[in-house]
């Protein structure tokens, strides 16, 4: 962890930035730039050297005076927040000639690389726990009023442990700002990194919502939207609408598949999404039709976050590992590590139970989380497939 000393005042060049835990201006002798990390039409990241300690520094490209305005409104925003699950800024050199943000270094690399690079599948307790920590994030900038507007795997980074930190704020905004403008007067507020730009929608194109597309204005919900399509990418390991594990940019995936105009019309008239993740892959079926209700083409039958990570805590608590020796035998690492099941339940009455309950509650996910929440109780593979299954889960997902 980098110790910075806040100079006084602590304060960007024009004097509309301020924090008391971020140093805003530093001596040019206390940092270095490095080898160049990534490349991007805004910005360069580098490694470099913070008072001797390692840190990931991201150097703005600012031409117009408007890119200084989105630098000193960026750092404003980033300065207000602090969660486990946001890359953090330690440090900022908030005056000209070298404006510069200086993050905590996370050592593995971005989840797209993860992906597609080094081909990594995560177990199951592994992208649960990832897709909660995200989640969280999440939960907690729109808490704040702030809306990402660019979350994709290449947006997340991953530390030692494989913790998520959700990172480039560089087209995040606050939503009452958002409101101020329409898809008829809506300016960009900047490019995404590697992604799609037009003059009415920012983002990446795989990862854009429907009502983005259609050129509406960012809410929560076309957050919800980019979160699925990367939630099932990380469960796939498949670049979005292609067939490719391998590392893919957004303009070589067009090319490959369609053209702009034909995925923004084949999204947004035809419902097109990237293929889903199967329980035959080993990942829980609550997980992937949880998938299918953040990216459904209404945003109002979208979850929140909220929801979301009441139901995703549920499942990662029932997907950590315990010692038992119950289902098997002591391998030679230890205690067999399983998902311990109730066995002594009778599933007769649970299934009817659960049919009952159903059929008093309405379609707006308290049904699913309700499930989500008893499912230890509830899973068999024999009898309680007598109990009208295919009906109730025709019920959650319609």
């Amino acid at each position: 962890m980098v110790e910075m000393q806040i100079p006084e005042p602590n304060t960007c060049f024009r004097g509309c930035c301020t924090s008391e835990k971020i140093p805003l201006h530093l001596p040019s002798s206390s940092f270095s730039l490095l080898a160049p990390i990534a490349r991007g039409s805004e910005s360069t990241v580098y490694e470099a050297q913070l008072n001797g300690e390692r840190v990931a520094a991201k150097k703005p490209i600012l031409s117009t005076s408007e890119d200084l305005d989105k630098f000193h409104y960026q750092l404003q925003l980033i300065c207000q927040l602090e969660h486990p699950g946001l890359a953090e800024l330690v440090a900022a050199h908030a005056r000209p000639p070298n404006y510069t943000y200086f993050y905590q270094f996370y050592e593995s690399r971005n989840l797209a690389d993860k992906l597609h690079v080094e081909e990594w599948a995560p177990a199951p307790e592994f992208a649960v726990s990832i897709a909660l920590d995200l989640a969280k994030a999440l939960e907690y900038l729109h808490g704040l009023g702030i809306i990402h507007r660019d979350i994709k795997p290449s947006n997340i980074l991953l530390d030692k442990d494989l913790h998520p930190h959700l990172t480039d704020f560089g087209l995040a905004a606050y939503k009452k700002d958002l409101k101020k403008v329409s898809a008829e007067n809506w300016k960009s507020s900047g490019k995404p990194t590697g992604g799609f730009h037009k003059k009415n929608m920012v983002g990446t194109l795989i990862y854009m919502a429907p009502e983005i597309l259609k050129k509406d204005v960012h809410t929560e919900k076309s957050d919800v939207y980019s979160y699925a399509i990367s939630m099932n990418e990380l469960l796939t390991g498949v670049v979005p609408y292609t067939d490719l594990r391998a590392e893919a940019q957004a303009h070589t995936v067009l090319e490959m598949t369609y053209t702009e105009q034909q995925l923004i019309a084949k999204v947004v008239s035809e419902g097109l999404r990237p293929v889903i993740a199967t329980p035959e892959s080993g990942y829980p079926a609550s997980l992937i039709t949880l998938i299918e209700r953040c990216w459904n083409p209404d945003p109002l039958s979208r979850p929140s976050f909220q929801e979301i990570v009441e139901v995703l805590s549920v499942l990662h608590n029932k997907l950590k590992p315990i010692p038992t020796t119950k289902h098997g035998k002591s391998g030679e690492s230890g205690t067999m590590k399983v998902n311990q099941y109730q066995e002594d339940v009778d599933w007769y009455k649970q299934g009817e139970k659960l049919g009952k309950k159903l059929e008093m509650q309405d379609r707006n996910g308290e049904v699913f989380t309700w499930l989500i929440r008893h499912i230890d109780q509830l899973y068999h593979g024999g009898r309680f497939l007598h109990v009208g299954e295919e009906r109730l889960w025709r019920m959650l997902i319609s």
